[in-house]
C-alpha cells in the first residue's frame, strides 16, 4: 500500500489556458445583429442594435424592439453576435461550461414592462442560449451571469443542445434579447441597453478527475485511489490512467506535484 506523501507545496504554475472575451466599448463593425423568432402575425418585427452612450459607465449597445402584440400572445428574439471570436472545442482540454455576464436594463416597455436577456452560441449555423433572464423596467442595471454546462443551453425554437465535446464545430458567441405580450393588439416599441459583456470558457484540467471544472476534494480521493495503485496496467486502475498525468504508464510523485498544483488553483482555468 502506498500513501500519498506529507509534503508542503506552494502553487505552482497554471496546467491549462483559458479563452475569454470581453467587450465595453461595442464598436459596431465588431457586432452583428439578426432576428431568430418572430411569431407576429404578419412576422414583420424590426428591431436594431447599435453602438450608443449612457452605459455602464460609458459606450454601450443599445437596443430596440418594435413588433405587433395580439390577444393570444407573439414573441420576438433578436441574436447579437461578436464577429472577433471564433473557439474550437479542440483547441484544449474539454469544455465543462461557458460563464457569462453582462449588464443589461429595460428603460422602455410599455404593457410587457421589460425585456429578456441571456447569453447565445451560435455552432454549426444553429442558435442556442440560456433563457430565463430579464431587465425589468425602471429597475437600473441588472447584473445577470452565471456558468452554463451544455445542457444549459438551448436550441433556440428547438431542445437540442450544443456539443462541447473535442472535435466539435467552433463556438460563436454573444447574447440575445427577446420580448413578447399577449392581451392586446396594440405596436409596442422597447428599448434598452447591454454594457460590461464578458464569457469565459471553462475547460477540465490536469487534476480535474470527476471533469466538473475544478480540482477539489473529490478528485483529490479519485487520485489517492490511482496513487496508491500506481502501475497504470493494474487491472484496479480507473480506465485510461487518468491520474497519469505525464503519461508515463505510473502514478507517482511527479503526478502529485502536478495534482497539487492544480488542486491549490482550484479552479480550472
Amino acid at each position: 500500500m502506498r500513501y500519498v506523501p506529507l509534503l508542503a507545496f506552494s502553487a505552482l504554475s497554471s496546467v491549462a489556458s483559458a479563452q475569454s472575451f470581453s467587450d465595453g466599448t461595442f464598436f459596431d463593425s465588431q457586432w452583428l445583429s439578426t432576428k431568430l423568432i418572430d411569431t407576429t402575425p404578419a412576422a414583420d418585427a424590426t428591431w436594431s442594435g447599435i453602438r450608443g452612450s449612457g452605459g455602464n459607465p460609458d459606450d454601450c449597445r443599445t437596443i430596440a424592439h418594435n413588433w405587433q402584440i395580439t390577444p393570444a400572445g407573439v414573441s420576438i428574439a433578436i441574436a447579437h453576435l461578436s464577429k472577433v471570436t471564433l473557439w474550437s472545442p479542440a483547441a484544449g482540454p474539454g469544455i465543462v461550461g461557458i460563464q457569462w455576464s453582462f449588464d443589461a436594463r429595460c428603460d422602455s416597455a410599455p404593457y410587457v414592462s421589460a425585456i429578456g436577456f441571456g447569453p447565445l452560441l451560435r455552432q454549426n449555423g444553429r442558435w442556442f442560449g440560456v433563457p430565463g433572464n430579464a431587465a425589468i423596467v425602471g429597475a437600473g442595471w441588472t447584473a445577470l451571469g452565471g456558468i452554463a454546462s451544455a445542457a444549459a443551453w438551448v436550441e433556440v425554437g428547438g431542445t437540442d443542445h450544443p456539443d462541447f465535446s473535442p472535435g466539435a464545430p467552433s463556438l460563436e458567441v454573444g447574447f440575445f434579447t427577446s420580448n413578447g405580450g399577449s392581451g392586446t393588439s396594440l405596436r409596442n416599441l422597447a428599448t434598452g441597453r447591454v454594457d460590461n459583456y464578458s464569457i469565459r470558457i471553462r475547460r477540465t484540467c490536469a487534476g480535474d478527475l470527476n471533469v466538473d471544472g475544478q480540482v477539489d476534494d473529490a478528485d483529490f480521493v479519485l487520485f489517492v485511489a490511482a496513487y496508491n495503485i500506481l502501475d497504470c496496467s493494474d487491472p484496479a486502475m480507473p480506465a485510461g490512467c487518468p491520474s497519469d498525468f505525464n503519461q508515463d504508464g505510473f502514478v507517482d510523485d511527479t503526478d502529485f506535484v502536478t495534482f497539487v498544483a492544480a488542486y491549490d488553483n482550484l479552479l480550472c482555468p
